[in-house]
């Protein structure tokens, strides 16, 4: 069998989840005598072969438009001479790389594999990186009636925009692909909301695998330091971050042998890209905790983030939405209880409250910090909640995970 994935960011595991994924699956799809190649939408060449050992890579005559005429003859002749039994369309959520999928293998054998690695709602947060780059925009023009005007229905309208071009996004892949792919089962009825659709057997929920093979011994929890930890990129759209300062704020003169560390930060790990927005985000982070008087907070920087794992009692994530986190996998395979707010479908699947984690209303700081000091407080029920945690994980190995996929391969190239 060969499957070829299609991305937009070169397959690095340092870079994001979706590549760390990539890697984590084509690594055991090799192992399972499947013949792997990427396609990379939006690069030139690669720049990690260590990454893309094993693995052509090809890429696209057209980096400005994604389904020109000329990338569909490409993409034609790769699954043509390559063989390629399975496109899977990894996370380009724009309607352009669905209709080169689609287009390129219309009238052939081959099958395609479409994967959401976010919260179908996800379009919402996008909308405010574009709203705030519209008013950067419009701030640069003259200012008059009309362009007043303009203003306010550019506005208006983003949202609008926004919406439908996820929605006519989410149509070309449903309809083109043999398989869609959601992160959990709870998003199956959002996306069909969205699309005004019945649930059918082509939209799937998988989740990510977890991208560390380690067992964590249980007894090594007593040796769990007073630490609560976040591990992420530095988003504010996304992530917000801040909310745990707060939340950690309310809390912090009640535990004082206990500290935040903060575990992500700048892209090129310097920190001195200034037009980087973790950079950026880094500055204003560190503003608020010095705002709020906060002495027990520490900024570790973009660093590996296994030493912290193995070392945490505590896991926090406030984010306003997310696909499948794999940090908390990640986290509690390693005995770290995590802390979270019920924003997305997929906490539900990996957390059940109060018994290997805890999760907070959306966005009750004051809720989310009392939940936590609970934990901080309760040493014994903080490590019962830790064994708990471990057995978890073991239900997201690459060994369960990849072979629901090899599973839906076989289903899809056969027929069944």
């Amino acid at each position: 069998m060969r499957i070829l994935f299609v991305l937009g960011l070169e397959v690095n595991p340092k870079i994001g989840g979706v590549e760390r994924v990539t890697h984590v699956l084509s690594d055991y799809f090799m192992k399972e005598g499947i013949k792997v190649y990427f396609l990379y939408t939006r690069l030139k060449n690669i720049s990690f072969p260590e990454y893309n050992e094993g693995v052509e890579a090809f890429f696209l005559p057209d980096l400005i438009i994604s389904n020109s005429q000329e990338n569909v003859l490409c993409l034609k002749k790769i699954v043509a001479e390559n063989g390629i039994d399975i496109v899977i369309n990894q996370s380009n959520t724009t309607e352009s790389v669905a209709d080169l999928i689609a287009q390129s293998v219309q009238n052939t054998k081959t099958k395609i594999v479409s994967v959401l690695h976010a919260s179908p709602f996800t379009f919402k947060q996008f909308y405010g990186q574009y709203k705030q780059t519209q008013n950067g925009y419009l701030k640069t023009q003259k200012t008059s009636v009309k362009k007043s005007i303009k203003k306010v229905l550019r506005r208006v309208f983003a949202l609008k925009e926004y919406t439908q071009s996820y929605k006519k996004y989410f149509k070309i892949s449903v309809q083109s692909s043999d398989r869609f792919v959601v992160l959990s089962k709870g998003y199956i009825p959002v996306l069909c909301g969205i699309l005004n659709i019945k649930p059918h057997n082509n939209i799937i929920a998988i989740p990510n695998p977890n991208s560390f093979v380690y067992k964590f011994p249980e007894d090594q929890l007593e040796k769990k330091i007073k630490q609560v930890i976040y591990v992420g990129r530095l988003d504010y759209y996304f992530k917000r971050i801040d909310r745990l300062l707060n939340a950690w704020s309310l809390i912090e003169a009640d535990f004082p042998g206990w500290q935040l560390v903060i575990v992500g930060g700048s892209v090129n790990g310097s920190g001195t890209d200034k037009n980087d927005y973790q950079v950026k985000e880094l500055e204003r982070l560190k503003l608020i905790s010095s705002n709020l008087s906060l002495k027990n907070v520490v900024f570790a920087g973009n660093t590996d983030p296994v030493p912290y794992y193995q070392e945490s009692a505590l896991i926090g994530l406030t984010s306003t939405k997310e696909g499948f986190p794999m940090v908390l996998i990640e986290a509690m395979q390693y005995g770290v209880v995590p802390v979270v707010f019920g924003s997305f479908a997929s906490v539900y699947d990996l957390i059940d409250h109060q018994k290997n984690g805890m999760i907070a209303e959306p966005f009750n700081l004051a809720a989310y910090a009392s939940l936590m000091s609970e934990l901080m407080g309760d040493e014994d029920r903080r490590k019962k909640m830790a064994v708990e945690a471990i057995r978890t994980s073991a239900n997201y190995t690459i060994e369960v995970i990849g072979s629901q996929w090899v599973k839906i391969f076989k289903e899809i190239t056969e027929g069944n």
